[in-house]
């Protein structure tokens, strides 16, 4: 993408050439790139999400194209924009992206919300246990009518051709009330949930997760029928996660880390700047120095 636009004679205006090709890697290439997410990853992006996809991605895209633009400039000796511009330039960047991960990293867990999860027995061969579920979310209008996703994952097991992972898409049959399309494994070391993401919201209910004595796990057993609250769903994906620590530990290490990065952008600002500015001083100071005038001679 930024090749193709670089074969333009915008190449000759580098900020313009910045802007643009951000914004090109922003649209075309986030669409490229759900393509290939389609083709190779088990969760392809839905509709729903690309509002907010674009909204974060095109600002960031464009702000970080001028910025590569500003550090191109350096590095071949074009002189910068007037100072005010270009610190203007990497504060906005700055924020945009601080403003895009913050907003990524924002989940929710609702309250008192449960799934009444009802497993029929579809086969049982030599202890391998594989069912059907019936999935009704309380409250019904918890999951809105075009969510992420609305799944059953199974992980680290051993069905043959699936690499210890099988995910089901289920069924909407009404509001709230959910069916799975496949055979679910629910013995041995599979670990099974039910998986949602609606917006802001992740969240997860255990059906099925062995005992692990080795963390101090006990067994999930997949009852026939069960209620159980939603919770954070990595406490599920990552049952093995350390949790005693404090609450605040992690982030003040966010912080330390949030920290150095600022400080390596307005290090490596300063120096551009630095350079760029000595450059510029060295170019004006070898340019020829007019001299006198010759008179002119006149004919007589």
């Amino acid at each position: 993408m930024v090749e193709l636009i670089a074969l333009t004679p915008l190449i000759k205006r580098p900020i313009l050439f910045g802007a643009l090709a951000g914004l090109g890697v922003g649209t075309a290439g986030l669409w490229l790139e759900s393509l290939w997410i389609g083709a190779v990853y088990r969760y392809p992006w839905p509709v729903s999400m690309w509002p907010e996809a674009l909204a974060m991605a095109v600002p960031a895209a464009i702000a970080m194209g001028i910025c590569g633009a500003l550090l191109g400039m350096v590095l071949i000796g074009q002189k910068l924009p007037a100072r005010p511009v270009s610190i203007t330039a990497v504060v906005l960047t700055v924020l945009i992206l601080g403003a895009a991960v913050a907003n990524g990293l924002r989940t929710e867990v609702p309250e008192r919300a449960t799934a009444t999860i009802t497993l029929n027995d579809l086969s049982h061969d030599g202890g391998r246990r594989m069912v059907s579920a019936d999935v009704v979310i309380n409250p019904h209008d918890l999951v809105s009518d075009d969510p992420e996703w609305v799944t059953i994952l199974s992980w680290q097991g051993g069905l043959a051709n699936d690499h210890g992972l099988a995910i089901d898409k289920l069924r909407k049959i009404s509001e709230g009330h959910y069916r799975s399309t496949q055979p679910i494994p629910v013995y041995g070391s599979w670990k099974t949930l039910l998986r949602v993401q609606d917006g802001t919201t992740m969240t997860g209910v255990p059906i099925f997760l062995p005992a692990d004595p080795g963390i101090g796990a006990q067994e999930t057993p997949a009852l026939a029928s069960s209620t159980r609250p939603f919770t954070q769903e990595l406490s599920i994906l990552q049952r093995e996660r350390n949790q005693n620590h404090p609450s605040w530990l992690f982030e003040a290490a966010s912080l330390v880390v949030l920290f150095c990065t600022l400080v390596l952008i307005a290090v490596l600002s300063w120096g551009a700047g630095r350079i760029n500015g000595t450059e510029s001083r060295s170019d004006s100071d070898t340019l020829p120095t007019p001299g006198p005038k010759e008179p002119v001679p006149h004919g007589k």
